[in-house]
């Protein structure tokens, strides 16, 4: 059978046509699977400006891979292809700890991008392409998610040593490129809360940071529930019982587009996500790259950051994108930013996860509303 997939916007000039097919895939009377085939691009150029030999993948991963690198418009009938960025880790000083980096490449200042929780940083792919035009994009991947090391300690997650990581690899790029400070910081759920302390506590470090739909929790003698001791954290037990295994990208995609939060989502970044944030087994399935329990032990260990005590000393221009159907309610994210006159609240009419379900849009507003200079 063949499938057809609509990834992410390009950087090349080339126009082609493009669908993938896979191969020799067998199976048994009762229906069992006995292998995988082979999955084939098909590729022609168009009006003869280019040709790509046909490429053979031994695993539909490897397909997704390069599928995420393929745009389709729907005006025109071919795919146009798009640069891989570059991948690497880097040893961050003094913190026993490399994280993988990602690098888009751009135009213009250092951009630095922080995910959500269970993410990485190739599930921003989509949104960056927007932003590449007026930025040099880099994301990382936080410990024990995409391509970083994954301590075994649970104290290794603990929000101090996710905020001492983001501190550590600011610093090692203000030295690669030879910089004061980094052009702008965009933090998602997690990452925004993290940058936001980062910022707060190190004005040297970011020229200004927008915060997208960051967590807050209440200041400490206004806690509820597990927030002030009591019982579970809710995402967390939530994520303990998720599966970390899974049949195959493809059947999984099935699933999610039609369901639940990735329902919402763009396409092009669900692809990511699923390119991503999951590693091949010997055995033909995928697993979560992120364990479960350690994306519980940093839910859990958000109730030590106050981020009320933090913003207090914030003097880089910040602002915080509250989203209209996100976790936190607007009177909390009211609350924070009526604490300092840096930070400004903007309505964000999208869900959480606004960079994955409106890419260009999300973009738009990074470029379009400047930060307040105070």
């Amino acid at each position: 059978h063949a499938e057809r997939f609509a990834p992410p916007p390009h950087t090349h000039n080339f126009w082609g046509g493009c669908f993938f097919a896979r191969i020799g895939r067998l199976k048994g009377r009762d229906g069992t699977e006995l292998n995988r085939g082979l999955v084939v691009p098909m590729c022609f150029a168009r009006q003869g400006r280019a040709k790509i030999p046909p490429l053979l993948f031994s695993d539909i991963s490897l397909a997704y891979r390069y599928l995420i690198n393929i745009d389709s418009t729907s005006t025109q009938r071919g795919f146009r292809v798009n640069r891989e960025p570059e991948r690497r880790r880097i040893s961050l000083s003094g913190r026993n700890c490399e994280l993988g980096l990602v690098d888009w490449g751009g135009s213009g200042p250092v951009l630095l991008l922080a995910h959500a929780n269970g993410f990485c940083a190739d599930v921003f792919g989509p949104f960056v392409q927007s932003l590449v035009s007026d930025f040099h994009v880099i994301g990382y991947d936080a410990r024990g998610h995409g391509e970083s090391d994954m301590p075994a300690a649970r104290s290794a997650y603990l929000w101090s040593e996710l905020i001492a990581d983001q501190v550590a690899l600011v610093e090692e790029l203000k030295l690669a490129y030879g910089i004061d400070r980094l052009g702008r910081g965009v933090g998602h759920s997690m990452g925004a809360s993290i940058m936001l302390a980062v910022a707060a506590r190190r004005p040297d470090l970011f020229e200004s940071i927008d915060l997208i739909d960051p967590i807050i929790a209440l200041p400490p003698s206004e806690r509820t529930g597990y927030y002030a001791g009591e019982g579970q954290h809710p995402m967390a037990e939530r994520a303990r019982k998720r599966r970390r295994s899974f049949q195959s990208r493809v059947a999984l995609r099935a699933k999610w587009e039609q369901r639940g939060i990735y329902a919402e989502w763009d396409l092009q970044a669900l692809n990511s996500l699923l390119a991503y944030t999951f590693r091949d087994l010997p055995n033909g399935e995928i697993e979560l790259k992120c364990d479960p329990e350690v994306e519980a032990f940093i839910y859990e260990g958000g109730r030590d950051l106050d981020l009320f005590a933090e913003v207090a000393s914030l003097t880089t221009p910040a602002r915080l994108f509250h989203s209209e159907r996100g976790f936190v309610p607007r009177t909390v994210a009211e609350q924070l930013v009526a604490t300092n006159p840096f930070l400004r609240l903007e309505r964000l009419e999208l869900g959480h996860f606004a960079p994955m379900e409106a890419p260009s849009t999300m973009a738009s507003l990074i470029l379009h509303q400047r930060p307040a200079a105070f």
